[in-house]
């Protein structure tokens, strides 16, 4: 990363830790709700069209709020190219891509499986990338909610598992993961002096204009994005509320935990999900769901909030980019 990024920011004000944890649950609320709308819409949309028009919403929705700070701070962009491009390239364009390119040629039970792999990611990247290193509640919370991750994708049947095959947008839908890992790593490395809002709409920026050749490219190949009342609702839902509200939040809640807090809360998207599709898709909750959704949160709970008790016992510790 370029020096004017600063991996150990101020000391968050008291009380804030529990503000982060708000705002990842409300960003597992709304990551579900977009595999809810996404299933329904990766039948329709094709895939770079619905990735462009995320992040063109997303970004029409952070502008107005935040062009006047991107002016002032146009030098300081400059030199801090080489972030913006990671995590507006890989973090945000190519993930996006990916991932929907992925659901078109894999089952969602496949999809779901490797994106819950993040937590286990995380840890990975924050060692190999900012030296932070992964504590033994973390190590044991991502366990147990991946555990509870796999009771709801088995449905209960861990033949289910067994008898898992590989299939071609497998490889798709674990980059895309890889690439997630890669921003939640690197979103807590702003400039100090640039603002959160301001540094996402930089990401949004550059992911909409690296995606435009290939969202024309896919429209000349005879998949334009279709013009419907379902695309519309489906490309505005994901360019609001998953993608620009919810890295808002997720953004935030990095800085003031850390990455490796913030991973396991990942593994919550499928409990909300199999939630709002009982509610919205009529389909049952079965016994496994409430058996999963128990060892999640119990999972999540080991590795952010139990972890953090034990920190403030003993002490802060060396070297470590949460702590900040």
């Amino acid at each position: 990363m370029s020096a004017p990024l600063s991996s150990t920011p101020s000391a968050p004000p008291a009380g804030s830790a529990g503000l982060a944890y708000l705002l990842l649950v409300l960003c597992t609320v709304f990551w579900g709700g977009n595999m809810v709308v996404g299933r329904a819409a990766v039948v329709e949309v094709p895939p770079l069209g619905l990735a462009f028009w995320r992040n063109l919403i997303a970004l029409a929705v952070m502008l107005p709020f935040t062009w006047r700070d991107l002016l002032t701070l146009w030098p300081m962009l400059r030199r801090n190219a080489p972030v913006l491009l990671g995590l507006g390239v890989l973090g945000t364009a190519v993930f996006n891509s990916v991932m929907y390119m992925g659901l078109h040629t894999t089952t969602a039970i496949n999809g779901a499986l490797f994106m819950s792999l993040t937590p286990v990611a995380v840890p990975i990247f924050s060692l190999m990338l900012i030296g932070e290193r992964l504590t033994r509640w973390q190590a044991a919370g991502i366990l147990v909610s991946l555990f509870g991750v796999g009771i709801i994708l088995a449905r209960g049947d861990w033949q289910v598992i067994a008898a898992f095959e590989f299939r071609a947008g497998d490889w798709l839908v674990i980059a895309a993961m890889l690439c997630w890992a890669y921003y939640s790593v690197h979103a807590k490395q702003r400039p100090p002096e640039m603002s959160p809002n301001a540094f996402l709409t930089a990401i949004l920026a550059v992911a909409t204009v690296v995606l435009i050749p290939f969202y024309v490219w896919e429209t000349a190949s005879g998949k334009p994005m279709p013009v419907t009342m379902g695309s519309i609702l489906a490309a505005g839902y994901v360019g609001i509320f998953p993608t620009a509200v919810a890295l808002i939040m997720f953004n935030r809640a990095v800085a003031i935990i850390g990455p490796n807090r913030t991973g396991p809360f990942n593994h919550l998207v499928p409990v909300v999900a199999t939630i709002l599709a009982v509610i919205f898709l009529g389909e049952r909750l079965q016994s496994y769901h409430l058996a999963g959704v128990v060892a999640i949160v119990f999972g999540v709970y080991l590795a952010s909030i139990a972890s953090a008790s034990t920190r403030k016992r003993k002490g802060p510790p060396g070297r470590t980019a949460s702590n900040g």
